[in-house]
């Protein structure tokens, strides 16, 4: 069946007997941070979080932003997450990438870092 509407022809499809499930949403997250994942297997999330990650964090720049949001972001979709916070740095280029990938982000801009 094709439906007419404002000059455009679209196809309508029943789907009466198929499941459309809403997209979940990831409450908290630092999509960036998928690139540091496995970094550190050897030690203990604690000392991971202290002598990694946060040193890591603070060589964080809008480029390592650029290559790590779009990894984070498709494997979210991958998971069905089609809304996601994020607490993180540079949120102008997240929210660049966020849109890209078709998401919805809820984005807040974490302390200050210097641009690198």
């Amino acid at each position: 069946m094709l439906a007419h509407e404002k000059g455009v022809m679209a196809k309508q499809t029943s789907m009466r007997k198929e499941a459309c499930p809403a997209g979940f949403v990831n409450g908290h997250t630092h999509v960036a941070m998928t690139l540091l994942r496995g970094l550190r297997d050897d030690v203990t999330w604690t000392n991971g979080c202290t002598n990694t990650f946060f040193l890591r964090k603070r060589k964080t720049s809008r480029r390592i932003l650029c290559v790590g949001d779009p990894a984070g972001s498709a494997e979210q979709i991958h998971g069905g997450i089609t809304t996601f916070a994020d607490m993180y740095y540079f949120e102008d280029a997240v929210a660049q990438e966020t849109k890209a990938a078709g998401m919805r982000g809820v984005l807040a801009r974490l302390g200050s870092i210097s641009s690198s």
